[in-house]
């Protein structure tokens, strides 16, 4: 019998791959995310929450989630409202599991509340954690730093969640961390920060994010005279690096 899994996170983290490649490989149980439209609409909204690989009868939307989502979106605060919609997809993927004997595949952000539960409960299924970003409490020193480093974007960096939402906050995200079965890290130095603040290298696995050469082919610069040029895509805060 196939170990199914269930995938939570809010928005289209990653453009939902981790739950596309499960489904394609029948792994799947569910995705339980907060909202989902077709492409059509998506497009109209300029926004990317479509997906053409999954079946809408893979995907569970919680209702709280959703009115959680249109609160925020009306809201000058949406950080405040994105941690309670991952507090209910959490919870939600933790009942699906329990009731259906599937596995966890949570994202760092939104598995907190399912990993407790499921220890607490003794729930036999595996928890597994994709550490979008690194370790938070050595993001935290390394923000610190660079307040010291950039003294005038010291208000972005105090505007990132990491302080914005206190400890309560990041003391849960790296509790999640001890709490998985295994972690799944997208670079060496999230690994890295695992390890430093205790994590068994043992339960990491990397995996870099790839590219889709077909979407982006690789072409030769013929030229080499010709100045290189960049673009950069991404918030415009200090996290980012702009400075």
């Amino acid at each position: 019998m196939i170990n199914k899994a269930i995938v939570a996170h809010s928005g289209a983290r990653d453009n939902y791959q981790i739950a596309n490649i499960l489904y394609q490989h029948g792994y799947l149980d569910k995705l339980v995310t907060d909202i989902i439209i077709t492409k059509r609409f998506s497009n109209l909204m300029h926004v990317n929450r479509s997906n053409d690989i999954l079946p809408l009868s893979m995907v569970n939307m919680p209702i709280k989630a959703i009115l959680k989502l249109a609160q925020g979106l009306l809201s000058r605060d949406r950080l405040h409202y994105s941690g309670q919609i991952g507090n209910i997809l959490s919870i939600t993927a933790y009942n699906i599991a329990k009731k259906h004997k599937s596995n966890l595949f949570l994202y760092h952000y939104d598995a907190y509340e399912a990993f407790n539960l499921a220890i607490n409960d003794s729930f036999p299924g595996k928890r597994i954690l994709f550490q979008v970003h690194p370790h938070p409490k050595s993001i935290i020193n390394i923000l610190n730093t660079e307040i010291e480093r950039v003294p005038f974007a010291k208000n972005s960096i105090l505007n990132e969640f990491e302080f914005k939402f206190g400890t309560d906050y990041t003391d849960k995200l790296s509790a999640v961390s001890n709490m998985a079965d295994r972690i799944i890290v997208s670079s060496e130095f999230s690994r890295k920060t695992l390890m430093e603040n205790g994590i068994p290298s043992s339960k990491i696995n990397v995996i870099p994010y790839g590219v889709d050469t077909k979407v982006y082919p690789f072409k030769q610069k013929t030229n080499t005279e010709l100045p290189i040029k960049l673009i950069f895509i991404g918030s415009m805060i200090q996290r980012k690096g702009l400075a």
